[in-house]
């Protein structure tokens, strides 16, 4: 009796992208290291927006499938080069983000405000599904959606 390789459906289409390391916290506050693929082009932001219900990542060595909605942070290493704002008015407020799960952040916000939405509350209610949240080591992408509260500081 032969016993039948398992296929897998990734093997059929496959796009070039870069495999970025992350930590991954969910919605209910499990945390775990994995690898996200983010094809060319793109950025890590892609995961907040409207998109596939299923990302793949590569954790312990297997794939898996993260259910988007079930994503409240991904933190990377802090980036070496940093994007040139030029002259646009920029923003900074120390705060605390507490999550759904219960986990606290505490880092540096960090956002392009206009004449008029300077207020930490305007950068909280702007459209962007997402909060980037920095510390001297680490960017936390935090999903709006899952958090509870934040403190400013």
């Amino acid at each position: 009796m032969t016993s039948a390789k398992p296929v897998r459906t990734l093997n059929t289409l496959r796009i070039p992208v870069e495999q970025l390391p992350v930590t991954m916290q969910l919605h209910d506050g499990r945390e775990f290291q994995a690898v996200v693929f983010v094809p060319f082009g793109e950025t890590i932001l892609r995961f907040f927006d409207a998109g596939t219900r299923f990302i793949p990542v590569r954790r312990d060595g297997k794939i898996y499938f993260v259910g988007r909605s079930d994503i409240a942070c991904l933190t990377v290493p802090v980036s070496p080069l940093h994007p040139s704002d030029g002259d646009l008015p920029v923003v900074f407020q120390q705060v605390a983000v507490e999550l759904r799960g219960g986990t606290k952040l505490n880092g540096r916000l960090r956002w392009v405000a206009p004449i008029g939405y300077q207020r930490t509350a305007d950068h909280l209610n702007a459209e962007a599904p997402y909060l980037e949240l920095r510390t001297d080591t680490v960017t936390h992408y935090v999903a709006k959606s899952q958090i509870v509260m934040v403190e400013e500081r």
